[in-house]
């Protein structure tokens, strides 16, 4: 009885974890979360998949890690928090945010129909942001990658909302 729940449980997480992002017309998850402490930062990592529609989405990413994953760029992506005011784009503390420019960035044309996965990495530190808040991930989405280093308008990609961890 009890390996039939934890088989249930498994199947349950993976489903969730194989969901889109929200606005892509199927339904949303929670982003899988990790933290550590390197050094003086509280860092989150959330795994993301970006799924495409009826038309193929260009992601840039900027950097990829020992595993393969996909790294998205700090230029093509902010963080979101929820404020009594509604969803506000996260302003980091006492510094400017940087990045690769887009026009080096490598990224993906993921097909219509189609998904990828990518991880948005931040520090809760540089942003000021205790463990509780509601927040979300907006990635900029290409058509192509000559439609970014054209300076096209993004069209912007929702994660679903997420609890900052402890």
């Amino acid at each position: 009885m009890a390996k039939r729940g934890v088989v249930a449980f498994v199947v349950v997480v993976l489903f969730a974890l194989t969901a889109p992002l929200s606005g892509q017309k199927e339904p949303g998850q929670e982003p899988r979360i990790r933290v550590w402490i390197p050094g003086r930062y509280n860092l989150v990592s959330v795994d993301l998949w970006v799924y495409s529609a009826e038309d193929p989405l260009f992601v840039p990413y900027c950097g990829t890690d020992e595993e393969g994953g996909k790294h998205l760029c700090a230029l093509a992506t902010h963080l979101e928090k929820k404020t009594p005011q509604g969803w506000r784009k996260a302003q980091v503390r006492n510094a400017t945010m940087t990045g690769k420019p887009l026009v080096f960035a490598s990224g993906d044309l993921i097909p219509p129909r189609s998904k990828d996965s990518y991880t948005f990495t931040f520090s809760t530190d540089a942003f000021g942001i205790p463990p509780g808040t509601r927040l979300r991930v907006v990635v900029d989405t290409w058509s192509s990658l000559d439609g970014m280093r054209s300076g096209a308008p993004p069209t912007r990609v929702i994660s679903p909302e997420f609890v900052c961890p402890p």
